[in-house]
């Protein structure tokens, strides 16, 4: 008997240590598509330790319901300590993953619990509450699976803002972004950007494909009206390119109106002062505004090699 009870118990926590070990080693960086897999797993990953840890604690709790509100308990705070445990390992927290992690604890336990109830509505209930919260959290990172093949697909285009999918290619600070049907130069939408006024407010896009065996990197701007504003293109090969010597970077002075730019891929690979920049690499692209005085709004399009 107390093998038997020790044996789930066991389970549990070689699965949750495993789980650990998982959520804490540092992962090299190899685009978004591998960032969206590691997404898809989280809440499915979470639902069967909580499954495991449920089974090992309703033989030891008073009830089924301590048991499962103790399982879900556990897991969410073990999926709260992961994400803070993240920040001190060279990994990066997330509210969606914790919400992940949460909603895998709730589906497994479901599941688990549901093998013991004598209802019939509750056996059936709580499997199908457990699949729609685990299809509810798989949608977004399955969405931007799904955009980042696309993306090498579409190459050598690497944005035009015609399907809202782009969007999930780009983050912005002190400012946001929208698609528009207006200002577009291939198609029929663009890329609004509004700077805030702040030091440095921008937008970036991680991961590119492979640049190389093309020889310029174009796109379209146009400026509303106002005064001048600076732009700094940023293109990185590596995470931790923190000095300008370590990247490509030129000043853009633009003027209201429109503007084509066209930058040189020799000029970007030769951008790091003591290296060459990869351009089979290219971690992200940004565009930062250089301290504008008040908000400005700047249409983005049709950014591409040739």
């Amino acid at each position: 008997m107390h093998s038997g009870i020790r044996s789930p118990v066991a389970v549990a926590l070689a699965s949750a240590a495993l789980l650990l070990f998982l959520l804490l080693i540092p992962l090299p960086q190899a685009g978004r598509w591998s960032a969206a897999l590691g997404d898809l797993a989280h809440a499915p990953t979470f639902a069967l330790v909580a499954a495991l840890v449920h089974r090992a604690l309703e033989r030891r709790c008073g009830g089924r319901l301590a048991a499962a509100l103790l399982s879900v308990v556990l897991l969410v705070g073990f999926g709260c300590a992961t994400e803070i445990a993240q920040y001190f390992v060279g990994r990066y927290p997330s509210l969606r993953d914790l919400a992940a992690d949460a909603a895998g604890a709730v589906a497994g336990t479901a599941w688990a619990a549901s093998r013991t109830v004598a209802s019939r509505p509750a056996r059936v209930g709580l499997p199908m509450l457990g699949g729609f919260l685990l299809l509810l959290m798989e949608i977004p990172p399955a969405l931007i699976l799904t955009d980042a093949v696309i993306q090498r697909v579409q190459m050598p285009q690497i944005a035009s803002f015609e399907q809202p999918l782009e969007l999930t290619r780009w983050y912005t600070w002190d400012g946001r972004i929208r698609r528009v049907r207006s200002h577009a130069t291939d198609g029929d939408w663009s890329l609004e950007i509004g700077f805030q006024p702040a030091r440095s407010p921008g937008i970036a896009t991680p991961w590119m494909p492979d640049w190389s065996g093309y020889e310029e990197l174009v796109f379209d701007v146009a400026l509303t009206e106002g005064p001048p504003l600076d732009l700094v293109l940023k293109v990185l090969d590596q995470d931790d390119c923190t000095s300008p010597d370590d990247r490509f970077e030129e000043l853009l002075h633009l003027v209201p109106g429109p503007r084509q730019i066209c930058i040189p891929l020799s000029a970007i690979a030769a951008g790091p002062k003591h290296r060459r920049l990869d351009l089979g690499q290219i971690h992200s692209v940004q565009l930062t505004a250089v301290s504008p005085d008040a908000a400005r709004t700047l249409f983005l399009d049709n950014i591409h090699l040739r």
